[in-house]
Order: structure tokens, then sequence, then C-alpha cells
């Protein structure tokens, strides 16, 4: 475990592979097969992996590496059934909803791709990797979707500012930022205004009420000067919290601050879906 921990992957096979063949342990037969599989040793990797879920049908980890072994070979049809068939067994693990969503939208099945990326999100909704995979996959739906695209991609570089994740996030937003946001189509939730209350419940969840109405007050202060929430470029700065923020990040966030102080308070922003949504993402 140590060599494969440190990528010494040929030194590491010869042990696992003799102890592979002395035992039916579903940690070495996961760490068999990826080993393979990392190594070019794709075709070889696939008998291992599936060892290892027959023996351990809930080891999530090991139906995502199996599926993955498939797209390598490109067979595709396999690793789409393998990673659906996991999907049903796990329907809330984080690495198979991921690789299976991957796996539909390269294939071009985009809207069958999206929930999956969803559901990827709500077990983490950090993972910048599920995030930018979703805004893809947003962009490729459709213009009636890049709105919500721009939300997620601003939300992967508040994240991780220094990630190449982010360097691929802020070359998408110079493709589709205009200079104006668009209003909720038909009635859709505003995935932008959804990520950035994922964020304000991040920031509120270690704050006295007292430093939290602090934030809201200051906001609303704010706001009674206009706040331009069509307008992503345009920012805004707050005593009370380091950065800067967008308009509609700042309506995003009072909203999330009066609900935590009481439930019944209205911002009238009009977000209370995407409220809901952004609550039921963080676990809240």
């Amino acid at each position: 475990m140590g060599l494969l921990e440190h990528r010494f992957l040929e030194d590491a096979l010869p042990a696992l592979e003799v102890m592979a063949e002395m035992t039916d342990d579903p940690e070495i037969l996961y760490n068999y097969g990826v080993c393979l599989s990392e190594m070019g040793r794709v075709e070889e990797s696939i008998s291992p992996l599936q060892a290892c879920v027959e023996a351990e049908p809930d080891y999530a980890h090991a139906h995502a590496a199996l599926g993955f072994s498939y797209v390598k070979l490109g067979e595709l049809d396999k690793a789409e059934t393998t990673l659906r068939n996991a999907a049903e067994k796990l329907p809330d693990d984080l690495w198979v909803n991921r690789n299976l969503a991957g796996l539909l939208a390269k294939r071009g099945k985009h809207e069958e791709a999206k929930p999956f990326f969803e559901r990827a999100l709500a077990a983490n909704p950090k993972d910048i990797g599920t995030l930018y995979g979703l805004a893809l996959n947003l962009e490729e739906l459709g213009p009636q979707n890049h709105e919500q695209a721009i939300g997620i991609y601003q939300r992967i570089i508040e994240l991780e500012p220094n990630s190449p994740i982010t360097t691929e996030a802020k070359k998408a937003l110079s493709r589709l930022a205009q200079g104006t946001m668009k209003e909720k189509a038909d009635g859709g939730l505003r995935m932008d205004a959804v990520m950035y209350m994922t964020g304000a419940f991040e920031t509120f969840e270690n704050m006295e009420q007292q430093e939290l109405a602090k934030v809201v007050f200051e906001i609303a202060k704010l706001g009674e000067s206009g706040l331009s929430i069509n307008d992503p470029d345009k920012r805004y700065t707050l005593k009370s919290l380091d950065g800067d923020f967008s308009g509609l990040q700042l309506l995003s966030m009072m909203h999330v601050g009066l609900k935590q102080i009481d439930p019944s308070l209205d911002s009238q922003s009009g977000l209370d879906a995407e409220y809901d949504a952004a609550k039921r993402m963080a676990g809240k």
C-alpha cells in the first residue's frame, strides 16, 4: 500500500499479484486492478475489479474503477451498464454518480447526465470536478442553460482560486459572460444563485448570531443604493467579510442570512425556490 501511495506501481504489482492469488480480499483485488489499469494493462484489470465488486457489492470505488477500465478499452456500453448498475445500488455515492455522469456526457446523453451530476454534487457540494462537469454539461444543453453554467463556474473560482480547473472555468466565463444576466427562464432555478447560497451556508455556519446580523445589515444598507444583480463584472466589498462579491451573490447571501436569523423573514429577492434547493444541497 505504501508503494502504491507513492506511485511505485511496478514495485507494488508483484506483491499485489501474489496476494490476489492467495485471498479474495476486496481491498487487495481493487488495488491490484487499479494498479494494472494505471500501468496500461487495462484488459488485465477487468478480472480483479469484477472479482472485487462480486465480493463486495457496495465497494463504490471498485464499480467506478471497473467502469473506467471499460471506458479506456472503448467498451462504452459495458461501462455505462456497469456504472448504471452501481448507481442503482449506491444512489448517493459521489464517485459512481460523477463517473456515470461524465460517461453519459461523453456519449452525448446530456439530459441523462444532468441528474447524475446533481446527485454527485449533493454528496459533496464543494467537489470542483463535479461542478465543472455539470457546468460543461449545461453548456451542451443549450443557451437556456448558460446562465446556470456561469453561476457554477463562478462558484468553482470561489472555492479554489488557484486550481487548474479554475483556469478552465475562467476561460468558460469569458465565453459565456456577456456583461448581463438573463432573467429566470420558464420558472427554472437560477443555479448561480443556488451556488452562491450554498457558499453562504458555509460562510455563515460558524458565525455567532450577532456577527451574522451585522453582515446581513451591511448588505441591506448597501442594497438601498441599488445592487447591480444583472452585471457579474460589477463587484462590491463589505467591512464585515473579506473578498469582493457580485450583486447577485450579495442578494443570495442576504436571503440565506435572513432565513437563518428568522425563517419567517422575507428578503423580497424572489429566490425562495433557489434557497430551498441550496438548503437541500447543503444538507440543512
